[in-house]
């Protein structure tokens, strides 16, 4: 099994063990972020920057995942180089033309700051919210590059470099700048960040796979294939809006807060996961049949599903202590018992997410766009019911009922070609 691969093992360890540590860093100066931020605001500001890096996927028009498949396959670096550029000109071009659009239609109609429900500095926090997603395609690009390159030293120093970039000048201007809006702040910092690796990586990595070569034959052989996985973004974004808008309207930003906080420290579960991920899915790739694909993924399945109860669990203690010593404010002391009530939900968000390599094994995204639609509309219809009289916990319930169901249908569409096959 290459699960247990020696070579395979340390390349997964390795980059765990680190991005594990960013993790921890991460628990470390949250409480920072929480004392500098009045809870109204840390409200406000997680609602914009989590829309802002799922719709950073969506703008990639999901062809990061044609960069990591059709680049892990041929070590030529010239046509390797001629597919990278085609895609990355393509996505610049796409994503300045949509983002500049979406800009002036803020100017004129306030359209995004109305959502956000932003009241202050809308022009300032609209223009940095934009330019994050921006470069936050382009850091994914270049992402899918240092994975196809398979060596665990600069996805290890990828993953290093986007947290301390954005953290560090979001912490100094936290401390210098106080009396400012910190929105305003953490969102500048956060882009000046993203902007800092993105031209760092630009200069190690990916300069010289970048040419002034434009294959159309190649881009619109593979706008075909992720266009199913482009639509099933879409609803992903929808997704994770309409439960924080639901509950900025009937509870408002301080309540949201609480929900947006326990969002965040559930992410390590599906960030760890990712990483876990990004050494995995090109080994899969290389695999000959899907029959012997399906069975090595069904067996990490149970190993992620184990790991990530534990990790969840270790999680959960590590926040308890830090509340037990008034670390984190006791005005979130409510966060706990919302958590447990969502770790199921998110694990088999997780588990979704990491089929998802079998979909694009079989070239049959589409797979992903019906199960995401099955998920939404089971999300949509019980976040409309049960917000206005549960609360958070109702998103909770929510959550776990659509992502169950939406595992246990993919994992049977999946199935069925593994029948076909024999």
């Amino acid at each position: 099994m290459i699960l247990f691969d020696r070579t395979f093992i340390q390349k997964v360890s390795i980059v765990i063990i680190v991005d594990t540590l960013v993790k921890i860093l991460g628990f470390i100066i949250l409480p920072i972020y929480l004392s500098q931020m009045p809870k109204d605001e840390f409200g406000e500001f997680t609602f914009m920057f989590t829309t802002a890096i799922t719709l950073s996927t969506l703008m990639t028009l999901n062809l990061y995942v044609i960069v990591i498949r059709d680049l892990s396959k041929s070590n030529n670096l010239k046509k390797n180089s001629e597919y990278y550029s085609t895609l990355s000109i393509f996505i610049i071009f796409f994503n300045s033309f949509l983002l500049l659009l979406g800009f002036l239609l803020e100017l004129k109609y306030s359209i995004i700051s109305s959502f956000f429900g932003i009241n202050i500095y809308n022009i300032e926090k609209i223009a940095c919210f934009l330019l994050i997603i921006f470069f936050n395609v382009l850091s994914l690009f270049q992402y899918s590059l240092i994975l196809t390159r398979k060596k665990s030293f600069e996805i290890c120093l990828y993953l290093i470099l986007k947290f301390l970039f954005a953290n560090f000048v979001s912490l100094i201007l936290l401390f210098q700048y106080n009396y400012y809006d910190t929105v305003s702040l953490r969102l500048f910092g956060i882009l000046i960040g993203e902007t800092i690796l993105f031209v760092f990586l630009q200069i190690l990595i990916s300069k010289k796979y970048f040419l002034f070569i434009f294959n159309k034959k190649y881009l619109k052989n593979k706008i075909i294939i992720v266009y199913p996985l482009i639509i099933a973004t879409l609803l992903s974004l929808i997704m994770i809006t309409i439960d924080k808008k639901l509950i900025q309207f009937y509870f408002g930003n301080e309540y949201l807060a609480e929900y947006n906080l326990v969002y965040i420290l559930l992410l390590p579960l599906s960030m760890v996961i990712a990483s876990f991920q990004s050494i995995w899915n090109p080994i899969l790739f290389k695999i000959d049949k899907f029959n012997k694909a399906f069975v090595q993924t069904k067996s990490i399945l149970i190993y992620i599903f184990i790991f990530l109860i534990f990790l969840s669990l270790a999680v959960y203690l590590f926040i308890k202590i830090l509340l037990d010593f008034d670390i984190i404010n006791k005005e979130y002391n409510n966060i706990l018992n919302l958590y447990l009530t969502m770790i199921f939900g998110m694990i088999f968000g997780v588990l979704i997410n990491f089929i998802d390599g079998l979909n694009l094994y079989l070239n049959k995204t589409h797979y992903k766009l019906v199960v995401m639609s099955v998920i939404v509309i089971i999300f949509s219809i019980l976040n409309f019911i049960l917000v206005p009289l549960k609360g958070y916990y109702g998103v909770a319930f929510s959550l776990f009922s659509a992502n169950l169901i939406g595992f246990i249908f993919g994992y049977y569409l999946l199935s069925k070609n593994l029948k076909n096959e024999k």
